[in-house]
């Protein structure tokens, strides 16, 4: 269980969330994981929102398929070839709904865009590895990861023309919230990779280099805008501290019994990510950077 405070920014308007999130995990041949999140979200009664005093909840679900573990009949993974090589193929697939529950009147929408608007994610990966032991813990010492997500704001609007007594005439607009999937055709969507005026597809790859050092590239959408005109290259990489003690323990002989050896792979991680993307306003905008201090 986790509680956590966090930002949200909508042109000048600020709202902050508080969230508790409760998660379960099964792991019986498969992987299933379940997540709820309950937010509270507070803000300034602003220019564009009435009332934003709200509670909203997150739902969410992924199952990942060990292929290999499946088809060697092994439960705990111990399909062997050549010295301590373990090979892993693994199929997930997940599903998540934000901002369900809490109503918000936009006294003057932004851009037509709807703020905390309820959205769906339905995405799946696979990845390929090869795995090994180093001083009893698992190092992947490469791997190949390819994904592809569907993202959707599953709601329709609808408009009528009003004429008051006086003759003025002006349009009224409706937004009603879809059932099921919305606009997904997981077809189309995820295997095919076509988007939609209303369903973002965004890719990505990442290959792992001794749990050291990752090489990720891939695509976005923009939701806004027509997804046809609005593809945006994404690249980055990454680093983690015990990524590169697992492999000098393997590859020069480093004692990993060492004290400081074992604290790094047993309490203690150090990871550094960086994330750019161009075209259209990422050119404006500084590369993501993340530096995380991992104590576990």
């Amino acid at each position: 269980m986790t509680l956590s405070a966090s930002p949200f920014i909508i042109e000048n308007e600020a709202e902050h969330a508080k969230a508790f999130t409760i998660g379960l995990g099964i792991h019986y041949f498969l992987r299933l994981g379940l997540g709820y999140s309950v937010k509270f979200i507070s803000g300034e009664n602003g220019y564009y929102f009435s009332n934003l005093d709200q509670t909203a909840r997150d739902f969410g679900a992924i199952l990942q398929i060990p292929v290999l573990r499946l088809l060697h009949g092994s439960r705990d993974g111990s399909y062997i070839f050549g010295k301590d090589i373990q090979p892993i193929f693994n199929i997930t697939a997940g599903y998540s709904l934000r901002n369900v529950g809490g109503y918000v009147h936009v006294v003057r929408p932004l851009s037509g865009e709807v703020p905390l608007a309820r959205q769906a994610n339905f995405g799946w990966n696979w990845e390929l590895a090869f795995r090994s032991r180093v001083a009893g813990f698992k190092w992947d010492w490469f791997s190949f990861t390819w994904d592809r997500e569907a993202a959707n704001s599953p709601f329709n609007t609808d408009s009528s023309l009003v004429t008051n007594p006086n003759g003025y005439s002006y349009w009224n607009y409706f937004w009603s919230y879809s059932n099921g999937l919305g606009s997904f055709t997981p077809w189309s969507n995820l295997i095919v990779g076509r988007g939609s005026a209303s369903v973002a597809i965004s890719k990505g790859w990442q290959i792992g280099l001794g749990e050291f050092l990752y090489l990720r590239g891939g695509s976005l959408t923009n939701l806004s805008q027509n997804p046809w005109s609005s593809t945006f290259p994404t690249s980055g990489w990454g680093i983690k501290l015990d990524g590169l003690v697992k492999a000098l323990v393997f590859l020069h002989g480093l004692n990993a019994n060492d004290s400081f050896t074992r604290f790094i792979l047993h309490h203690f991680n150090l990871e550094f990510d960086y994330c750019t993307a161009s075209g259209g306003v990422f050119d404006t905008l500084k590369p993501f950077e993340s530096l995380n201090l991992v104590v576990r």
